[in-house]
């Protein structure tokens, strides 16, 4: 065999093991990116809510046509911790709460004097909330949104 020969199937040899380590680096780097695109795809599947404010009624600080986005939690009532503050007497401090869980809107009245209403019916405990439902506190009146 001819040093020539011999050098020639080294480099060839080298050659192809470069080949193969660029293209098993390739391939990590496209399953790990497969990977992270599932993780993407389930976040952009959580929907997005919120409520609009379809009658102020004696709340100055409520516009009608104002979308409020609902959170995991959202409070509404007159104290100021609450996520949608109310001005209205006929509010409790702490009247309603919403709560999303699984994507799906929860309303609650918490032990408020004058009641939650949705859809104009007085509620007891937690009610599922739909699209174009309404939401009475006080005077005020909200419309659910998807």
């Amino acid at each position: 065999m001819s040093f020539e020969r011999f050098i020639g199937g080294v480099f060839g040899i080298f050659f192809i093991l470069i080949l193969f380590i660029i293209i098993i680096s390739a391939l990590k780097i496209m399953a790990k990116d497969v990977k992270s695109g599932e993780k993407r795809k389930s976040t952009a599947n959580k929907k997005h809510h919120g409520i609009e404010v379809v009658k102020a009624g004696k709340n100055v600080n409520l516009k009608v046509g104002t979308i409020v986005p609902v959170k995991v939690i959202t409070t509404i009532g007159r104290s100021s911790d609450c996520t949608i503050v109310l001005s209205d007497n006929y509010a409790s401090t702490k009247h309603a709460r919403i709560v999303v869980k699984n994507n799906v809107l929860i309303l609650e009245d918490l032990g408020s004097t004058n009641g939650t209403y949705l859809n104009g019916e007085k509620i007891k405990g937690r009610v599922k909330l739909f699209t174009r439902d309404e939401i009475r506190v006080g005077t005020a009146v909200f419309k659910v949104l998807a």
